[in-house]
């Protein structure tokens, strides 16, 4: 077979990259840089159609381009999610705790006030 220069030139360039390798260094650099996991971002964005962090459309459309492109080429997403274990953000955190606030510690109390409300007897 003739060498690629042979037939498109001296001109033309190619590149070739190893996936999906290339696209999770790609997606581990983007979570680094906003301090987010890619599928936390991609299902907040999914879910409730904003992001959850400041960023440009034409950095979320190649964020998104090299997600889909890891998936379709087989990576493993719960690699990126140990990859950047340590990398989290105290503002996602704050925004998850606001969207999702934890539960308030059930006690026997609770449940016998709970009852009461609901004209239960309650018998200790």
């Amino acid at each position: 077979m003739n060498d690629l220069k042979d037939l498109f030139g001296e001109e033309a360039g190619f590149v070739f990259i190893k996936e999906p390798e290339h696209s999770q260094q790609v997606l581990l650099e983007f979570q680094k840089k906003y301090g987010i996991e890619t599928d936390d971002f991609f299902t907040f964005y999914r879910t409730f159609g904003v992001t959850p962090v400041k960023i440009d459309a034409k950095e979320l459309a190649s964020w998104e381009h090299h997600f889909e492109i890891f998936k379709m080429a087989g990576g493993d997403v719960w690699s990126l999610k140990e990859s950047n274990r340590e990398s989290k953000s105290t503002k996602w955190r704050e925004i998850r705790h606001f969207l999702c606030p934890p539960r308030l510690p059930s006690s026997n109390f609770h449940f016998k006030l709970f009852r009461f409300a609901l004209g239960g007897i309650i018998i200790s």
